[in-house]
């Protein structure tokens, strides 16, 4: 009689019944911000298991903030992953940072900062020059798959053009990983990288470094002092005149007032409606990236968007100064959160926020100062992730197969006057009992 196969899940279990110091090797060294990252890769049956020479990043977002960033969650990780034949060649690693990041797009940031740092004199392995990594967003990580984040730093209209997507089948993942390898050139980038590494003394003294990695449990990093303080963005040094860089001449601003306020978290903004229409029913989001900018800009980017079909709306633009995509997200994310509980007042503006019908769980809009452009803000938008008790299941092997979903994404209309009809397609689908009442 034929000995059945084992499920993937029993298969799994198999392996972790095993001590994990018999399966991987851990080192852990400092990244950029002088926090831990373990470097993992299977133990071969030699002495020496050297270092595979391709590296595979992988961050922990505040989602899953609760989870310990130790040799068992590495061990776990280059498990699932090195299980599927697609991606069973020993020449590929992980490193898995510690640090606990606010959101996907301070992975970018962080990311950005450590192939910069890994390309001077540092004890960690070299780093390719990829703009890709892997992002643990939920505790339940096992079940629901991991999230590969692609980024590229050349968008005209932001710092960083993001897309998330989610990986529920864990055997596709490994594809996608081996693409990803394939696409840097797998044989000739693992000489280079052998090259580089071997003069760093990766693997050939492996004593150099920390057997044992981090061993406590990670609270996680605040990113709330990355924003730039109120007093010092009331400086004029830090004001930036965008009239003639954002196609704002000749904006006609009468009738344009602000207030300036502070959101649910305490983050400072600036409210924009038109002052002919009182109480308005329905706002939109606005991170202008970099540097404050004088009061007759901010009149004129609420004029130049308050046009066609929105302005016959009844409607407010929150404006925030000097943020960076990272606290941005946590910032509209932690107000819509609160506009979403039934302790928030009803008597506040409604934003897009989430309704279950919606392509879009958040829409907000982002704006560089410091590149000159003459097309308006660009978008953010996330999509609803479905309840994992919900989707189909297999065998129990596989969370779902080809059950993949974009999480997040940015992209650009084209010009002010696309933006604004962007906008007020936005404003209709999400509820117009709120919207118009």
């Amino acid at each position: 009689m034929a000995r059945r196969k084992p499920t993937f899940a029993e298969a799994m279990q198999q392996r972790f019944e095993r001590p994990w110091v018999t399966r991987t090797v851990v080192r852990a060294v400092d990244d950029n911000d002088s926090r831990p990252v373990n470097i993992v890769w299977s133990r071969s049956d030699t002495e020496t298991s050297p270092l595979p020479p391709f590296p595979f990043h992988i961050y922990v977002i505040r989602e899953a903030g609760s989870l310990q960033v130790d040799e068992v969650l590495c061990d776990k990780l280059i498990c699932y992953i090195n299980y599927w034949q697609s991606l069973c060649d020993p020449c590929w690693h992980l490193e898995v940072y510690a640090s606990i990041q606010d959101n996907v797009f301070a992975c970018v940031e962080h990311h950005e900062g450590e192939k910069g740092y890994r390309r001077g004199d540092v004890e960690g392995p070299y780093m390719p020059d990829k703009n890709c990594f892997l992002v643990v967003d939920s505790e339940k990580w096992e079940e629901q798959g991991l999230l590969s984040v692609e980024y590229t730093t050349h968008d005209t209209y932001l710092p960083y053009h993001v897309n998330a997507e989610r990986y529920r089948d864990w055997e596709s993942l490994a594809s996608h990983l081996r693409g990803q390898w394939a696409d840097q050139g797998m044989t000739t980038v693992e000489e280079l990288l052998d090259e580089k590494n071997a003069a760093r003394g990766w693997p050939i003294n492996l004593d150099l470094y920390d057997e044992n990695g981090p061993d406590q449990r990670v609270n996680g990093m605040d990113f709330s002092n990355d924003r730039i303080p109120q007093a010092q963005l009331s400086s004029v040094e830090h004001r930036v005149d965008l009239e003639a860089m954002l196609d704002l001449q000749d904006v006609d601003v009468d009738g344009v007032v602000e207030e300036q306020r502070e959101d649910l978290g305490g983050a400072p903004y600036t409210a924009l409606r038109h002052g002919a229409r009182q109480g308005p029913t329905f706002t939109f989001c606005l991170f202008l990236l970099g540097h404050d900018i004088f009061s007759k800009d901010r009149l004129a980017i609420f004029a130049r968007l308050n046009t066609g079909l929105l302005a016959g709306v009844s409607w407010s633009l929150h404006l925030y100064s000097g943020a960076t995509m990272s606290p941005s997200f946590s910032t509209f994310s932690q107000e819509m959160k609160a506009r979403r509980d039934s302790d928030t007042p009803r008597d506040m503006p409604s934003s897009y926020a989430g309704f279950p019908l919606q392509t879009y769980q958040d829409v907000y809009m982002c704006l560089d100062s410091s590149k000159p452009q003459s097309a308006g803000p660009s978008f953010v938008v996330s999509a609803p992730v479905p309840d994992p008790a919900s989707l189909p299941q297999s065998d129990g092997t596989k969370f779902s197969d080809k059950c993949d979903s974009i999480d997040i994404t940015t992209f650009h209309v084209g010009s002010w006057d696309l933006v604004a009809d962007m906008l007020h397609t936005y404003l209709a689908v999400c509820s117009q009992d709120s919207a118009y009442r």
